[in-house]
């Protein structure tokens, strides 16, 4: 019989702690993210948040778009998994 690796060690893949690899997910599940722009649209550093559906995601964009911009992002794009909801979305007011 073959024992479980401890954590910490080469052979653990954490899946007793629920820690999946990335690009793979649990069957059905949908993990939405954001993805920022800087002012010449290459991607940026942002919070690493990701949320169970579409409307979560905007909620909170909502809530910090702000903090973002003022943080050096210029634009987001919405992600499902690898693919683009849409965006790039500006986070300055229209002219």
């Amino acid at each position: 019989m073959r024992r479980l690796a401890g954590a910490g060690t080469t052979e653990d893949q954490g899946a007793s702690r629920g820690v999946r690899h990335p690009g793979t997910l649990p069957s059905g599940a949908v993990r939405y993210r954001w993805l920022y722009l800087d002012e010449a649209g290459n991607e940026t550093a942002g919070p690493d948040e990701t949320f169970s559906d579409q409307a979560e995601a905007e909620s909170w964009f909502t809530d910090v778009w702000p903090e973002l911009l003022a943080g050096g992002v210029h634009a987001v794009t919405l992600l499902d998994g690898p693919a683009e909801v849409y965006g790039p979305m500006s986070l300055h007011e229209p002219a």
